[in-house]
């Protein structure tokens, strides 16, 4: 049994990942406004562009968060059956 594709959250998780690859680029401009080596300075320009680029690709978590609950609806189990089989798929690597 092969599930059917969703083509518009293919798409759509492909613009989340980019959107994570620019906000995990912008993190070394924002870390070197918090964490800056003595005697090193950085650029305010610089620092307003990490700023700014990293603003505008936050919104990647929230995609998938939410394509998550896309691709995991319509649930046609029992709820008990649908949190046992996924709970532990979260729990352990939560703990860990």
């Amino acid at each position: 049994m092969t599930k059917e594709r969703i083509v518009w959250c293919d798409v759509l998780r492909l613009f989340a990942f980019i959107l994570l690859l620019g906000c995990h680029a912008a993190d070394p401009f924002n870390a070197a406004a918090t964490y800056g080596v003595s005697g090193e300075t950085t650029s305010p320009e610089c620092l307003a562009w990490g700023a700014r680029w990293g603003s505008l690709v936050r919104s990647c978590v929230p995609l998938f968060v939410m394509l998550t609950g896309i691709l995991s609806l319509p649930v046609r189990q029992p709820m008990e059956a649908f949190y046992r089989k996924r709970l532990p798929r979260v729990l352990w690597p939560f703990l860990i």
